[in-house]
C-alpha cells in the first residue's frame, strides 16, 4: 500500500483515469489561499501563484467515485414495499372473487 492508504496498482489505474477528466483544470490562478479546493494543492509553481492539479487527491476522488459506484444497488435489486390497498379497492377485490365463485 502507498502512503495514501490504496494499493499501486489503484493508483496507477486512477490516477490514469484522473489525468483525462476534463472537469478539472490543470491550474487556476490565485493572488492568495482561498480555502482547499479537492482535487488541487496551493502552490507557487511554474505557472505563479495558485491551485495546481494534484494527481494524488485525484486519484484518491477517482477511487472512492469507483468504489461508491461498485457498492450501488444495482438496477431492479432495490428492496420492494408492501402495497396498501384502499377500504374500496379491498372491496372492489372481493365482489369480484365472491363473483368468480359464483358462477
Amino acid at each position: 500500500a502507498t502512503e495514501n492508504n490504496f494499493e499501486e496498482q489503484d493508483y496507477q489505474q486512477y490516477n490514469q483515469q484522473a489525468i483525462t477528466e476534463p472537469e478539472i483544470e490543470n491550474f487556476i490562478p490565485a493572488v492568495a489561499y482561498d480555502g482547499r479546493k479537492p482535487g488541487y494543492v496551493f502552490k507557487k509553481d511554474f505557472l505563479g501563484l495558485g491551485y495546481y492539479r494534484d494527481p494524488v487527491q485525484i486519484a484518491q476522488m477517482a477511487a472512492q467515485r469507483a468504489k461508491e459506484q461498485a457498492e450501488a444497488v444495482p438496477y431492479g435489486q432495490w428492496t420492494t414495499t408492501k402495497v396498501i390497498k384502499t377500504k374500496d379497492e379491498i372491496k372492489e377485490e372481493e365482489d369480484k372473487q365472491q363473483q368468480q365463485q359464483q358462477q
